[in-house]
């Protein structure tokens, strides 16, 4: 048994499910016991559970058909992948065994980048330069994609430390020019706020 599962937007497949015939050809009444792996399952028609050991019972020309799922695991990124398993069927006194081997792969899109960094080197002024960046898809399905440049972020920050910078600087002088026109020398003024300057450089300042 083969399942194919394809997640392209905006249609999402969760599960893919496909019946097991089975039909007792011999002259006794047969007990079953079906079992599998994940993320193999065996729906259980009344509860709606998935499980992985279910027995049937099969009188002289019975049949049956056992729904049996895949559900692709969930992984970072949502990448492909590929199982294989094995779904036994032990019958009989003294037990037999039946093998029915599954495969199954779960297909997204799938873009590759080989490169994260794209250096445009010393540029002259009044010039410019192109660079390509490659775009690989690697998967089976199309890859639609769309893409922006990120900026300001770190511009922003330095203005955010300059101004508070700024505004620590005023509020030192003021409080320095305080405390010498309360007769203490500068030097004891400055040793007071030592501390202070030494956190606001830790926390605001950008190493």
């Amino acid at each position: 048994m083969h399942f194919c599962l394809q997640k392209s937007p905006p249609v999402e497949f969760l599960r893919q499910s496909q019946p097991l015939l089975l039909h007792n050809t011999t002259a006794v009444p047969l007990s079953i016991e079906l079992s599998l792996p994940e993320p193999f399952g065996l729906l259980n028609d009344v509860t709606g559970k998935l499980l992985q050991n279910m027995n049937l019972q099969l009188q002289v020309g019975g049949s049956a058909a056992p729904t049996v799922t895949y559900t692709p695991r969930h992984l970072p990124g949502g990448s492909s992948q590929a199982s294989a398993a094995q779904l036994v069927l032990s019958f009989g006194r003294p037990p037999r065994e039946h093998v029915v081997h599954l495969s199954a792969e779960f297909n997204v899109p799938e873009l590759e980048f080989p490169e994260t960094v794209v250096d445009f080197g010393c540029i002259a002024n009044g010039t410019e330069v192109e660079r390509k960046l490659l775009v690989r898809n690697v998967g089976p399905l199309p890859a639609p994609y769309s893409w922006s440049f990120r900026s300001g972020s770190i511009r922003y920050t330095a203005w955010v430390c300059l101004c508070f910078l700024f505004l620590f600087l005023i509020f030192l002088v003021c409080i320095v020019k305080a405390h010498i026109k309360s007769c203490y020398s500068p030097p004891a003024a400055l040793s007071l706020f030592a501390p202070l300057i030494r956190m606001f450089v830790l926390f605001f300042v950008p190493s």
